[in-house]
């Protein structure tokens, strides 16, 4: 992932999104977090998507990696997470939002 760029983060899940009445996408590197919760993802049968915005990709540090996971809590109240993804941050040479 590059800094002050707007990836899309997708999850493709087991089973269909509208099973969950809860979902959260997180994101850390050392103190920096970034979350994202259901009203902020898009849903499309089992695929989440969490948009980041260059505000929070600029939070993130070039050289080293965040972490990421999705929770989700369905409507019987089982909670579940996805494993976390470790991905590397990358510089660019122009700092800032464009």
């Amino acid at each position: 992932m590059y800094r002050y760029t707007t990836p899309t983060l997708q999850f493709k899940l087991p089973v269909k999104a509208d099973r969950f009445q809860k979902i959260f996408v997180t994101i850390t590197q050392g103190d920096n977090l970034i979350e994202k919760d259901i009203n902020d993802l898009q849903q499309e049968d089992n695929i989440v998507k969490a948009f980041l915005t260059q505000d929070e990709t600029g939070l993130l540090e070039s050289g080293s990696d965040c972490y990421i996971q999705l929770r989700a809590k369905d409507f019987q109240g089982n909670s579940f997470a996805s494993r976390i993804f470790q991905v590397p941050v990358d510089r660019i040479l122009k700092e800032g939002v464009i």
